[in-house]
């Protein structure tokens, strides 16, 4: 992966918008689709997102004592 689309997954995770993305790659991402399709990869941003809340509930879920 290289650091314009390892950088666009890490600024999408930290939920800074689409403009400072922009201004970090230095190109028009935030108002073109086709740019953004390339290099701001949100379906695995979402995945990874997904799975770490899933394993902040799993802890939860056991700390209460739901899972038994």
């Amino acid at each position: 992966m290289d650091f314009r689309r390892s950088g666009a997954v890490e600024v999408v995770a930290g939920e800074a918008d689409r403009a400072a993305l922009a201004a970090k790659l230095a190109n028009t991402i935030d108002t073109n689709k086709e740019l953004e399709a390339t290099y701001a990869l949100y379906n695995a941003t979402l995945v990874l997102l997904a799975d770490e809340a899933r394993k902040r509930a799993r802890g939860r879920l056991r700390r209460s004592g739901a899972t038994k």
